[in-house]
């Protein structure tokens, strides 16, 4: 499996300004060389700051990295960090409190003595409006909730994704239907400055900030806060009796599957009538070749085309406070979701005992199912849109289980285990790349060191991803899991890896000595490295970017942390996430191994010369199984080698 490494964009100077720093951060990548030289040539111009005033900085700048890691989506599944939001930890939805303002004794035209002056100016959102009926009649108590929305990992190392939301400010609206909310949100102010200098559609992983509005007996609906103005004052309309989705799953002989769970992933909106233009347009774009095909598991399509795509205007994810979420089928297979809307499409994922899990589109009106082009990156690929009442034909599951172990000594090894499966390749001449993950299916080893995955699909290319847990010194490792033969429906596998060497050390900064927390350590072996063969992670590795491990392996508040490596010679790498330290030290060290076409250090996976702080090369001897390493960031400016 190949993967890009997205390195955060870090300022590489000790003495900036705010703006300064907003602007390294939001500079193209290309330009990151050029960064360290002009400030260097201009540091007499730069202000200098207290010390409460730099952490402030550095805080504004780690956020506003972890928002840029989030705020796209790259199509050939470059893999998705951080969060959107400040505090928004919680993997899933959070029953965090929400700030509440009693607006019913307040008009939405009174004088508010809310302090904004807590928070720039630019950060502070005031939203004013009315919330009506279908008949135009005011909707009293109507909740508006402005909710963040971040993506974050489902754990250290993981592939999988999860949405995680966070209430900013709840309000209600008055007898009229009038409201006020005002909130501060960062996120809104940082995606309407880059939606202004360059017009962008945002990540269809995350909405971002939203304003939800709810009541009881009406379909809920959803503002968007960059797309959507504070400056003047909203009509929001909400609906009655919009059509509830009805479907009926059954086994291949037709019979209905109780106790299936059938759960909302995405819900996304259209302009009035757009869903009209839509259907009516599919029938001459199917004539004119302009929509993809679906043979042998594989889109034949070009990733950058949308023609034929449900025409989207925004959405929400899964678990939205004000959402719908999970739902059981019946005895006869039949669930229902009721009051999500009209013309909208909701992705619902399908899972339970015996079934392949699954990911279809539904379209909330009555119609029968289209074939057109898939939504998104990691959404249903088959092309199927069903209607809002529909019957579907689950296919039985394939079943995967074994025992991870240590290779020499048979001991149980601590893991996680997730499946994924590529479902959908592009292919166009000369060019095909891996494009939807929409699966990950994923089961922990027990005592015994045991596994067990279902719900897995056949005919499908699937991979295994081997987790070990903590700092036992193994690495994660990739399977391709071959389709059994015969129509048999289990998989055997077990996986024996081999021991690497643990480092354990401390970071710390060479001027002060005080330890560096919440660093992230990578580790890559020089390509010389003869005991890199030994190892299944580096088995038949020629490419140069593989994923690095730095999810799993970072510094403790005390400083100390651990890491794998092998015996030989290779490179500790270590990022940290803070603009005091400059990145590139060491590498004055390692010139004769600097690749400087691509950037990187001749070594196994990617190692960037741009993304990390601090590297170091060391020299594991032959049948040692542990070694200590202690290591020193320096608060001097480094200037990094220029590509050429």
């Amino acid at each position: 499996m190949t993967s890009l490494d997205p390195s955060p964009l870090i300022a590489t100077q000790r003495e900036v300004t705010v703006t300064e720093v907003r602007e390294i951060l939001e500079a193209d990548r290309k330009r990151e060389q050029r960064v360290a030289g002009l400030l260097d040539e201009h540091r007499s111009r730069v202000t200098r700051l207290s010390q409460p005033a730099l952490l402030r900085i550095v805080a504004v700048s780690i956020g506003l990295v972890l928002t840029t890691a989030l705020g796209t989506v790259s199509l050939a599944d470059t893999e998705l960090v951080g969060s959107a939001q400040p505090n928004a930890t919680t993997q899933k939805s959070e029953q965090n409190q929400p700030r509440k303002t009693d607006v019913s004794a307040k008009q939405a035209d009174g004088n508010d003595n809310t302090d904004a002056t807590a928070v720039p100016l630019d950060q502070h959102f005031v939203y004013t409006g009315r919330v009506v009926n279908s008949q135009g009649q005011p909707v009293a108590g109507t909740t508006i909730n402005v909710v963040n929305t971040s993506n974050e990992r489902a754990s250290v190392d993981s592939d999988g994704i999860v949405s995680s939301h966070k209430s900013l400010n709840q309000v209600r609206t008055n007898a009229d239907g009038t409201f006020r909310v005002e909130f501060d949100d960062w996120w809104t102010r940082y995606h309407r400055e880059r939606k202004q200098r360059q017009p962008q559609r945002l990540s269809g992983s995350s909405p971002g900030t939203i304003l939800v509005v709810t009541a009881p007996g009406h379909a809920p609906e959803w503002i968007s806060t960059v797309d959507d103005p504070h400056d003047k004052p909203l009509q929001i309309r909400l609906r009655k009796n919009t059509p509830a989705i009805r479907g009926q799953l059954v086994n291949q002989a037709g019979v209905g599957i109780a106790g299936l769970s059938v759960s909302l992933v995405s819900l996304w909106s259209a302009e009035d009538g757009a869903v009209d233009r839509w259907l009516q347009e599919l029938p001459d774009l199917r004539k004119q070749g302009q929509l993809p095909s679906y043979e042998n598991k594989i889109l034949q399509d070009s990733h950058r085309s949308r023609q034929g795509q449900f025409p989207q205007k925004t959405h929400v994810t899964a678990n939205t406070p004000g959402f719908p979420s999970t739902f059981k089928t019946d005895r006869e297979g039949r669930f229902e979701i009721p009051d999500i809307g009209k013309d909208r499409l909701a992705i619902l994922k399908i899972e339970g005992p015996g079934v392949t899990t699954q990911l279809i589109a539904v379209v909330t009106r009555k119609m029968e199912p289209v074939q057109a082009r898939p939504i998104e990156v990691r959404g249903p690929v088959d092309a199927t849109y069903y209607g809002a009442d529909f019957r579907m034909v689950m296919e039985p599951d394939l079943v995967v289980e074994g025992v991870v172990c240590d290779r020499d000594t048979g001991a149980p090894i601590a893991a996680r285990l997730t499946v994924f499966r590529v479902v959908s390749r592009v292919k166009r001449p000369g060019f095909q790349i891996n494009r939807l993950r929409n699966l990950d299916l994923d089961s922990m080893t027990d005592a015994n060191g045991k596994y067990r995955i279902e719900g897995l699909p056949r005919n499908s290319e699937l991979t295994l991803n081997v987790m070990p847990e903590g700092d036992q010194p193994y690495f994660r490792t990739e399977f391709r899991l071959a389709e059994p033969d015969g129509g048999r429906e289990l998989i055997t596998l077990d996986v024996k890896l081999r021991r690497g060497v643990l480092f354990r050390g401390t970071l710390t900064e060479k001027q002060t000595g005080k330890p560096i927390p919440n660093a992230r350590f990578d580790y890559f072996p020089l390509r010389t490295n003869p005991n890199a063969s030994q190892y299944l992670r580096y088995q038949g590795n020629t490419s140069s970017s593989v994923r690095p491990m730095r999810q799993r392996f970072k510094s403790a508040e005390d400083g100390s942390f651990s890491l794998i490596g092998i015996p030989g010679k290779g490179i500790i790498a270590v990022q940290i996430n803070n603009p005091v330290y400059p990145r590139g030290a060491g590498l004055e060290q390692l010139k004769d191994l600097i690749n400087k076409k691509r950037g990187t250090l001749n070594t196994f996976d990617h190692c960037s010369i741009t993304s990390y702080q601090l590297l170091k090369l060391v020299t594991v001897p032959s049948g040692a199984s542990e070694m200590k390493v202690d290591l020193q960031a320096d608060l001097g400016t480094v200037k990094v080698p220029a590509k050429k």
